[in-house]
């Protein structure tokens, strides 16, 4: 596979709006002449049928844009004529290029990354290797027997170990329909009212009551406390809940509905579990079709709601209540969170993964916090950089870094306390260089901005003042800024792996 090639070919054909792709409409009409295409899973989604009606495909691997101003995720599909035996899927979560930063004019031309990441390159190595010998070696790319392929669900995420397992352990006494712990409103409850009203577009916390739009509404859904708003309409389905005691707020019917739930006790975790894109994915019990644009009222009663733990409701609930910014909790409080889901008992794989999800949603959130706690740090070896302190701004690089890793190292550890983190077997603590090694060690797939991290540590002794005196030791803006760049690759790895 030559993934350049593949590329060229991609920029020959344009995407227009309206879900239109010229090279999606080249392969049905058998004009195109590569087995190879990267294609958007909306767009596969919707031509499923014609795509696949005379042909099998052996992979459906996703992967970041690999365009400069194209900010869309790609599906890398391989047709082949023949029905294969396996079937590769996976799921690229990290940089396709060394500096996107530095990007071509915005001409709407489609650029190629030029330099790619090292990890980015052992990924594409590995579909390789699974073309030749049909094996891999990432975590991030699986192998299944291509039994498991199906043309309704052409999502990767479908694919992983844990999706499967999922779906072969689930039992009827490990969920509830969401029918039947709710009541599921799309009836108007008013009709040609003036009235304020909430869209997808104020689907924001916290709500702005005098922001919301007031206009006249043919058919309304009026709200209570404790609703959860549903957009149905797209392939990404959105929800929101309305936690206010504002009495005069409605939906518009039609596009939208109301889950109401029966235990009020369940409304964070059921928000939380219908944003979670895996949850709809593997729990819905109807198929309609390759491409649904609406989900039906019926549908959505249909969705299998995984009966949560007393735990998992904290969690949603914590996790909610910081969402909508009526409680702040520190970075080391979001970190227990993560470390006591390490211990928890659950009953089953579907457990385990809603629980992870709501962490992870948490995790995201932390890592707004800890960007807001360095961004001063940050700013001053800008400043440090522009007056030409270089040793100065890799110090603070130095410094920062530890902060970063320390905070990474802790999610791992259990432990409470931000000093019992990176700790030796004597009770030491570990030098940085210690510390990369071990999260090296920890962090899947592999973690290539290990080595950036290593670098940003020599450079820093480096610059150490016994070297100095002894090196006389002289830092560029070239190597000052390199320091800076890795700092941030960094920094967006560990958010990329939250």
């Amino acid at each position: 596979m030559n993934f350049e090639k593949i590329l060229e070919l991609r920029q020959e054909y344009p995407i227009f709006s309206g879900e239109k792709d010229a090279l999606c409409d080249a392969i049905k009409d058998e004009k195109y002449t590569s087995d190879y295409a990267l294609l958007t899973l909306s767009i596969i989604n919707k031509n499923a049928d014609a795509l696949f009606k005379n042909r099998y495909t052996d992979m459906i691997i996703q992967i970041p844009s690999p365009f400069a101003w194209v900010g869309i995720n790609f599906i890398l599909i391989h047709f082949t004529n023949n029905k294969p035996a396996k079937l590769l899927t996976g799921i690229f979560n990290g940089k396709v290029a060394e500096n996107p930063h530095k990007k071509p004019p915005c001409d709407g031309n489609w650029y190629v990354y030029e330099e790619k990441t090292d990890d980015f390159i052992n990924f594409i190595d590995n579909i390789n290797n699974f073309i030749k010998n049909g094996r891999v070696n990432r975590n991030d790319l699986t192998v299944n027997d291509y039994s498991v392929f199906d043309i309704y669900n052409l999502n990767p995420v479908y694919y992983t170990e844990q999706a499967i397992k999922i779906r072969n352990e689930l039992q009827k006494s490990d969920y509830k329909l969401l029918k039947d712990i709710s009541e599921i409103i799309s009836t108007p409850t008013d009709k040609n009212i003036e009235a304020k009203f909430i869209d997808s577009k104020h689907f924001e916390y916290p709500l702005v009551y005098e922001k919301l739009p007031k206009a006249k509404i043919s058919r309304a859904i009026k709200l209570v406390k404790g609703d959860i708003i549903c957009l149905l309409v797209g392939d990404k389905p959105k929800f929101y809940l309305y936690n206010n005691d504002y009495s005069d707020v409605y939906i518009k019917a039609g596009n939208y509905c109301v889950v109401r739930v029966k235990n009020k006790s369940m409304n964070n975790y059921i928000v939380s579990y219908l944003n979670d894109e895996k949850a709809r994915m593997y729990f819905t019990s109807t198929k309609r079709g390759s491409y649904i644009p609406i989900l039906t009222k019926s549908d959505f009663g249909e969705l299998k709601v995984i009966i949560p733990t007393e735990e998992m409701l904290k969690n949603a609930d914590e996790s909610m209540e910081y969402t909508m910014n009526s409680k702040k909790l520190s970075p080391y409080e979001i970190n227990e969170l993560i470390r006591n889901s390490y211990k928890a008992n659950y009953k089953n794989e579907s457990q385990k993964m809603i629980n992870e999800d709501i962490l992870s949603a948490i995790s995201k959130m932390k890592n707004k916090a800890i960007r807001e706690l360095i961004n001063d740090d940050l700013n001053e070896v800008e400043v440090c950089f522009d007056n030409k302190a270089y040793k100065s701004a890799i110090i603070l690089c130095g410094s920062i870094l530890e902060a970063v890793l320390l905070d990474w190292l802790s999610e791992y550890e259990n432990t409470d306390d931000i000093l019992d983190v990176a700790k030796g077997e004597d009770g030491r603590d570990l030098e940085l260089n210690k510390i990369i090694f071990k999260l090296k060690e920890l962090v899947k797939p592999y973690w290539y901005e290990s080595s950036k991290a290593h670098e940003i540590r020599k450079t820093r002794n480096m610059v150490h003042p016994k070297e100095c005196i002894k090196n006389n030791t002289k830092v560029s803006v070239e190597e000052c800024q390199k320091i800076i760049n890795d700092l941030n690759d960094i920094i967006e790895s560990k958010e990329n792996r939250s």
